[in-house]
């Protein structure tokens, strides 16, 4: 090959390579400047995703080892990371971190399908309220029996809701509560005072005609204990 093709190649190879150098560097990722942080994370140097990535990291390492918990009656319901997260502001930081200087992260803690979980929670401890009972024998000599009444209870799901939020909000990692009770509507008190003597009624008529007494003892079985 003579001198001329040797120094046009070279020049071809030049150009090709300063083409590519110009290609990469114009097209590839902006990164933040120098001094550039997001709710005090460095972000100096790096393209958007990854300082997001850093970012994140950073919140799932202070979440670490953290646990929230929801204590009803003693029992213990405990959360952690990922079922705890942060709420952030992440992109618009990002997007004011690109001008540089330090720029503040807004992050609120929450608890992953909160209303699915605490709705666990409360029918775990419901209990349905059951009414007093009267039941009637009549041919014992006391025939009346009574079935004490039940009281129920009741997790107030919406209260628990918003104890847990504000908990969440304001860095409190335990919650209370305790269950309501639900009285019934009849109850054993009720169920004797139903069964007093309102009034009587008697009235004669002939036993030997045993049609008739049997007649009227017949209909009388069928009503006898009857409210």
């Amino acid at each position: 090959m003579g001198k001329g093709k040797k120094a046009v190649s070279y020049c071809l190879l030049f150009a090709f390579l300063a083409g590519m150098c110009f290609f990469l560097c114009g097209f590839s990722a902006p990164r933040f400047p120098r001094g550039a942080s997001v709710g005090g994370i460095d972000v100096s140097g790096k393209t958007a995703s990854e300082a997001a990535q850093t970012v994140r990291e950073s919140l799932e390492k202070e979440l670490s080892g953290k646990v929230f918990r929801i204590v009803v009656e003693g029992k213990e319901f405990a959360f952690r990371a990922p079922e705890l997260y942060y709420e952030t502001n992440l992109r618009a930081a990002l997007r004011a971190a690109a001008k540089g200087g330090a720029q503040p992260l807004q992050k609120k803690l929450r608890l992953t399908k909160i209303d699915d979980t605490l709705r666990g929670i409360c029918d775990g401890f419901y209990l349905k309220s059951v009414d007093a009972r009267v039941q009637f024998f009549p041919e014992e000599r006391e025939p009346f029996r009574f079935r004490m009444e039940k009281c129920g209870r009741f997790l107030d799901g919406a209260a628990l809701k918003t104890k847990t939020e504000e908990a969440l909000e304001n860095g409190v990692w335990e919650v209370y509560a305790s269950p309501e009770t639900v009285k019934p509507s009849f109850t054993e008190a009720d169920a004797r005072r139903s069964v007093s003597l309102l009034s009587s009624f008697t009235t004669y008529f002939n036993a030997e005609n045993t049609d008739r007494a049997y007649n009227i003892a017949l209909a009388a079985s069928k009503i006898n204990g009857t409210v």
